[in-house]
């Protein structure tokens, strides 16, 4: 088993990693141990706020774990949306489509890390473009709530969703990123509890299916298993 830290920025990606990824990656012989970057605002599980404080500190949590022997690789697991204004690439990127500006990004950190255990990764735009890959079951765990309407509250999703080829391309713009969107929707929509429940229903496959930007984040971490 190749043991592989992974560096998150909240308590519900590492929920995520903890109940999705953790076991799908046990099948290519990979150990992925979870750590919570430790730069948090608020850290109890009802009002846990993301966002990163500084570069300097995701600079000084990578340092810890490159340092530990016992690791094949560091990998992570940054939104992109609300990154601080000090990431590399940040203020240089080329005013590309999504994609080619999130590569442009993960170059640029790659590349200031300078270490080869890296394997950098920002999710597009936000956790909650993930679960766009299904509104349906966005929707499911709020059908008994009768301050919603289901039918309207899918086809709400659906046209979210629409309006962009991948659920990644998603705005990230503060009105109009994923969580606002759902917490519009579904004022009752908790991000550390209902976004892994979701995600669960949805499954890693379909999730994969929606979103190549991190597919390709995963192939990578699967190919790990196979040098």
């Amino acid at each position: 088993m190749l043991k592989v830290f992974i560096l998150v920025e909240g308590q519900t990606e590492e929920k995520f990693v903890k109940k999705l990824l953790a076991p799908h990656l046990q099948q290519f012989g990979i150990y992925l141990v979870v750590i919570l970057l430790t730069t948090k605002r608020v850290q109890n599980a009802a009002n846990f706020k993301g966002g990163i404080i500084s570069y300097a500190k995701i600079k000084q949590n990578l340092q810890t774990l490159f340092h530990d022997s016992s690791a094949a690789a560091v990998t992570t697991l940054f939104d992109y949306y609300g990154l601080p204004s000090d990431f590399p690439g940040l203020k240089s990127s080329p005013q590309l489509d999504c994609y080619k500006k999130v590569e442009y990004m993960e170059a640029a950190f790659n590349a200031d890390m300078n270490e080869k255990k890296l394997i950098p990764y920002l999710q597009l735009h936000e956790f909650e473009g993930l679960l766009f890959s299904s509104p349906t079951m966005i929707a499911n765990p709020f059908e008994e709530d009768k301050t919603i309407q289901s039918r309207k509250l899918i086809k709400a999703l659906q046209n979210i969703r629409k309006q962009v080829r991948t659920p990644e391309e998603i705005n990230n713009s503060p009105a109009t990123c994923p969580h606002r969107r759902l917490k519009r929707l579904i004022p009752s929509y908790r991000k550390v509890f209902h976004g892994v429940m979701i995600a669960s229903k949805i499954g890693l496959e379909k999730i994969r299916q929606e979103c190549p930007h991190f597919n390709k984040w995963i192939i990578k971490l699967e190919l790990l298993g196979k040098q």
